[in-house]
């Protein structure tokens, strides 16, 4: 692979994107695209940050994860040239532009046994410019039993999930930030790790 090449059509699985695209716009905005990267650029991806070295990974104890910066200075590039953000633009009708304080994707790994669901909240954040975000689901499999959705709530009562979106394997999920954006993930089960990749978006 070429170290400058973010072609769309090298990262991006352009065959009948728009049949495969959903957006919605309750409970609040989001889209959803399935097979999103090419095979080829999810394998590289995979392996890229699977082989992240376990000391750069940041440990939380009021998150059920760790995370670390995806070390890729070639997909780096991709996310941060215009080819993408507009993309974006003409596929889901959101202008947007790479986030100010939070320029790096950020592989994302629940991998604390079953205690790693996440509490209902919204992503929003004092002083911090984030707008959208985007993650795409790296793991490789995916069963009904293994649990780890994620669930959509009209507000920030535990009992207010209105939509689950299964973590499928290379599943783009895009969603706008707000206060009424709240989220949470489910457990997961039978020793299933979720993992993501997040690229966070300020208005363009």
């Amino acid at each position: 692979m070429s170290r400058t090449d973010w072609s769309l059509a090298f990262w991006l699985n352009l065959e009948n994107i728009n049949n495969r695209l959903k957006i919605f716009k309750k409970p609040f905005f989001h889209a959803v695209i399935d097979d999103f990267f090419t095979e080829e650029a999810l394998r590289y991806l995979r392996i890229t940050c699977d082989n992240i070295e376990p000391t750069y990974f940041a440990f939380h104890d009021k998150y059920p994860y760790r995370n670390a910066v995806c070390p890729s200075k070639i997909f780096y590039s991709f996310i941060k040239c215009h080819k993408y953000s507009d993309f974006l633009k003409k596929l889901i009708n959101i202008t947007v532009k790479p986030c100010k304080d939070f320029p790096y994707p950020q592989y994302y790994v629940f991998d604390r046994g079953n205690d790693n669901a996440l509490k209902v909240h919204t992503d929003l954040e004092a002083n911090i410019s984030r707008a959208y975000t985007s993650l795409v689901y790296l793991h490789e499999n995916w069963q009904p039993e293994f649990g780890g959705c994620l669930q959509l709530h009209i507000s920030r009562k535990t009992n207010s999930v209105v939509k689950l979106i299964v973590p499928k394997p290379n599943r783009l999920v895009f969603f706008a930030i707000s206060e009424r954006s709240f989220h949470s993930t489910q457990s997961c089960q039978n020793h299933f790790i979720r993992k993501n990749l997040v690229v966070d978006w300020d208005k363009g």
